[in-house]
């Protein structure tokens, strides 16, 4: 195992955060690998991060991004002339004008919708936090802050109020609506689910939404410690499931 990963748990040194809280409600292994493993971001997860720029921080958007024509990657040259693009661009992250064009669709897609004026309500986008709570260190970033509700912005297969739901479920999205309430209390959750064909969806999580993600919360964090006190994170699957 790796040496450097024990040292920091057993100081506490990880400040564990929604990503890192929801590997452990898969197995131990998957929070092991979260921190020793490379991790490599999906072309889903980046076009999410671009359309997260263009709805809530567009003045960012030329300082981290450069827009340009792919050519074809297929030919020898198509291939050099990305490498000069990308080259003449050091420091900027170089994204293709077909995927820059979907970001803007859904971005556009958001502002549109009828409850976006919810967005005004915001005081701060962006904003990290950190406290502490079972005498662990945990943090994160909202999406978007105000007196009375934490906005959550997130790019989705399917926006459809209905599939949305088998998602929220999936990705523990109730988990992070709990951590994040518990570090800011007294708000409503709000989420902006906007799919890549434009659809948009907004949901409340309820009580018993967060009640449960509190729960879950709770059991990765008895995970964590048991995990720290018997060196059990090569645990994957446990059991026998039936088909």
């Amino acid at each position: 195992m790796d040496s450097n990963f024990l040292a920091k748990v057993a100081n506490d040194e990880y400040r564990l955060s929604y990503s890192s809280l929801k590997q452990l409600l898969e197995t131990p292994r998957h929070f092991y690998n979260y921190f020793t493993q490379p991790r490599k971001e999906s072309e889903a997860m980046q076009l999410g991060t671009l359309v997260h720029c263009l709805v809530l921080e567009p003045t960012q958007f030329n300082k981290r991004y450069f827009v340009a024509d792919k050519p074809d990657q297929r030919t020898k040259v198509g291939k050099a002339e990305w490498a000069e693009i990308l080259a003449a661009n050091d420091g900027k992250i170089v994204i293709p004008t077909e995927t820059f064009n979907q970001a803007e669709t859904m971005a556009k897609a958001v502002f549109e919708h009828e409850e976006a004026h919810l967005f005004q309500d915001v005081a701060e986008f962006e904003k990290p936090f950190q406290f502490e709570y079972r005498g662990l260190q945990l943090q994160g970033i909202t999406d978007g802050i105000g007196e009375r509700l934490i906005l959550d912005l997130k790019t989705t297969a399917n926006a459809k109020p209905k599939k949305f739901r088998w998602s929220f479920i999936e990705y523990f999205y109730h988990v992070q609506a709990a951590l994040y309430c518990l570090a800011n209390p007294n708000r409503e959750y709000i989420i902006f689910a906007v799919d890549a064909s434009g659809y948009v969806s907004v949901s409340r999580v309820g009580e018993q939404s967060l009640a449960l993600g509190k729960m879950l919360l709770d059991q990765a964090i008895d995970t964590y410690e048991a995990c720290k006190m018997f060196d059990g994170w090569m645990s994957g699957y446990s059991g026998i499931s039936e088909l």
